[in-house]
């Protein structure tokens, strides 16, 4: 039973997460001053404000029969162990008003950790839940929530971090361009230079294994922040060097770092866009990357050419930094259950200490080598065991392979068809930029189609409608390839294989593009874990590969070596078309989806469950308000017009209207109190 001076619970949005809760709290209308009482527990606060009947009257108003309160299992809670004590409420002087914390805080929570799929492949570590606390989620609208930020502030942000992707790019194509003269003043040969860019390559392709799933855990702003910072920095020694390890050793450095550029910017994307509104930004986050790897080579080589390769390092160095500072200035924490957990943090601290706030990122309990095992095994088991990441992962990592292939065979081909020189044949590289932006255009279309199926399907378009235009790219890969193989040739006019590398260049983009939004939209919020997955297959193939360039395309032709790739991107380009087929199918046979649509389906319920709860409650309080506007004033004539409603004393008029009503039933039947103590005398006496 509650007593008088029992506080209302936390909020009206959140509950304790407790072996067993009473949800009898009030919600304080602000604009009548009238309490409207939760319909679970009407009965137990109408108890609470009605004095006990008179003898000889009904009891069906005064000792109601209370509706048990609802006991919510969690899965880390033993079923057998559900009677405990219920959790304190929060009273303390800095705890925020039931009034303030259901706008400013979130709802509660009671989705358990999916038991759909192991735990080493959806969370760091296993999940303990905290007896007693309160846990917590955004309320729908809520402003600190990320997806609802104005738009001027998401796009700022995002486009700060792809000023940091398009640095990263010409980074790495860039670095090819000084290979003659550090040749000739380290005495070295070309083979050892370049592997300087697989050591590149390859710490891109291990880091993110790390630092995307580490991302979702603290938060993508210090690991952006220091990864931009180290880019930039890693380039000083470089600049330095008396030796070929002088270059190398700080670039694999530099390599884990900027590998944030690309692994973690579809998580970042995933935070603040929805499915719907995730094509644009990918989309120029696609063409940066391609225009970077276009004007890279072209810029470094002209520099290398006029002042020499230290020179090309000194300004790349230079806007690294640049953009490192403006990515300070800038950008504010993108992932949800970060600024979530901060949140609970705070409002415990608001309390005293009195109520404990969770969310349930905070019962990931970790030490730094589970952490790394299993940051590290994740990625891996989505590309090993989820056949969507697998079939992508090769796709894209064959044609991202063929990108950094065509860097290192164009002036190879060019100058054995035409005798062009090494800066001659970096003009041609401009084709990625032009085939970026080709394909930012064509993105266009690829978006229009989207929505039409996100109508189509009443905003719930399946994945394979981000496919629509990577199909079209599948088909322009292979013919871009062979068409720049078998063109590129002495009496052929150069114009003809550059055509055929814009068509390759141009195919590519939606390739990669949609890669990363499919991806997205079938793991959401492990997106930075398969896009990791993909990333480090993609990243160790361009990585080797590209130091199979010389003898390759010396030893097979530069026509049979593309046709080689031709050949297979022509065979790894049926996967989008397999999709279309058998995309649910294959989905189906993939447990992290499986688990994160039965989680949607919940949530789904749990808010449809809320908008049907705040219905009932707000026809209650109608109904109270005309019962009151009725019967309140005239009640006996007790209350005076100038006299406020309050909750007792309003419950009290209620209580006695509906007496009232009963007695006047009885009254009209013909039987009254009185003349049933006389039939009973008379019938005693007899």
């Amino acid at each position: 039973m509650l007593d008088k001076n029992t506080s209302p619970s936390t909020c009206a949005t959140t509950r304790c997460n407790t072996s067993e809760t009473l949800d009898a709290f009030k919600d304080h209308d602000e604009d009548d001053g009238v309490a409207v009482e939760d319909d679970e527990a009407d009965d137990a606060v109408e108890a609470v404000a009605s004095p006990p009947p008179k003898k000889g009257r009904s009891a069906s108003f005064a000792e109601p029969q209370r509706r048990p309160s609802r006991i919510r299992k969690d899965a880390a809670v033993d079923p057998s162990n559900l009677e405990g004590p219920e959790a304190p409420p929060c009273a303390g002087p800095g705890c925020p008003q039931p009034s303030q914390l259901c706008r400013q805080t979130s709802r509660n929570s009671n989705r358990p950790p999916s038991p759909h799929y192991p735990h080493i492949a959806l969370s760091l570590s296993r999940s303990v839940s905290a007896p007693g606390a309160v846990y917590i989620e955004w309320e729908e609208g809520d402003s600190e929530d990320p997806m609802n930020w104005p738009r001027r502030k998401k796009w700022t942000l995002v486009i700060a971090v792809f000023l940091f992707t398009a640095i990263t790019a010409i980074i790495a194509v860039g670095f090819d361009a000084g290979q003659e003269q550090v040749t000739r003043e380290f005495g070295v040969s070309g083979t050892v230079y370049l592997l300087g860019n697989t050591a590149y390559l390859g710490s891109v392709a291990v880091a993110p294994l790390i630092l995307a799933p580490f991302s979702e855990l603290v938060g993508r702003k210090e690991i952006f922040i220091v990864s931009a910072f180290l880019t930039a920095l890693m380039l000083i020694p470089q600049a330095l060097a008396t030796n070929i390890y002088g270059i190398h050793i700080p670039r694999i450095v530099q390599g884990a770092a900027a590998s944030a550029g690309n692994s973690v910017t579809g998580g970042i994307v995933a935070d603040l866009f929805s499915s719907h509104d995730r094509g644009l930004p990918m989309g120029f986050f696609a063409a940066i990357v391609f225009i970077g790897q276009g004007i890279g080579p072209l810029a470094t080589a002209y520099t290398v050419q006029a002042h020499g390769w230290r020179v090309s390092l000194w300004w790349q160095g230079a806007v690294a930094l640049f953009v490192a500072v403006v990515m300070l200035v800038l950008f504010d924490e993108t992932r949800g259950p970060v600024l979530l957990s901060r949140r609970a943090k705070k409002m415990t601290k608001e309390c005293g200490g009195k109520t404990i706030y969770r969310c349930r990122a905070d019962d990931e309990k970790l030490s730094v080598l589970q952490m790394v095992k299993t940051s590290v095994s994740r990625p891996l088991i989505y590309l090993l065991t989820e056949p969507i990441v697998t079939s992508f992962a090769l796709w894209i990592a064959l044609l991202w392979a063929s990108v950094f292939m065509s860097v290192g065979s164009i002036p190879i081909a060019f100058g054995d068809a035409y005798g062009w020189t090494a800066q001659q044949s970096s003009l041609v590289l401009l084709i990625l930029a032009v085939g970026g932006c080709l394909g930012w255009l064509l993105n266009l279309v690829q978006e229009a189609l989207y929505n039409r199926a996100w109508k189509r399907h009443n905003g719930e378009p399946p994945p394979e409608a981000r496919l629509y235009l990577p199909s079209v790219g599948a088909i322009m890969v292979p013919v871009g390839l062979f068409w720049f193989a078998w063109g590129c040739r002495e009496g052929v006019d150069p114009v003809v294989p550059i055509l055929g590398l814009i068509f390759f260049a141009t195919g590519v983009f939606p390739i990669y593009l949609g890669v990363f939004v499919f991806l997205s939209d079938v793991f959401r919020r492990y997106a930075s874990s398969a896009l990791a997955a993909q990333s480090f297959l993609r990243n160790v193939l361009a990585g080797t590969l590209s130091l199979a360039v010389p003898p390759m395309y010396n030893n097979l032709t530069p026509p049979i070596a593309s046709s080689v790739l031709a050949a297979i991107a022509a065979v790894l380009g049926l996967t989008p078309f397999i999709l279309f087929a058998f995309g649910p199918q294959i989905r189906s046979m993939s447990r992290v989806a499986k688990a994160l649509q039965r989680e949607e389906e919940e949530a789904e319920e749990q808010r449809q469950a809320a908008r049907e709860k705040e219905l009932r409650r707000e026809r209650r309080r109608r109904a109270k308000e005309e019962t009151l506007a009725k019967y309140g004033r005239a009640a006996d004539g007790q209350q005076d017009d100038a006299t406020p409603v309050t909750a007792s004393t309003g419950m009290t008029m209620l209580r006695l209207a509906r007496l009232r009503e009963e007695e006047e039933a009885e009254a009209a039947r013909g039987v009254t109190g009185d003349d049933e103590e006389k039939q009973a005398s008379q019938v005693g006496r007899g």
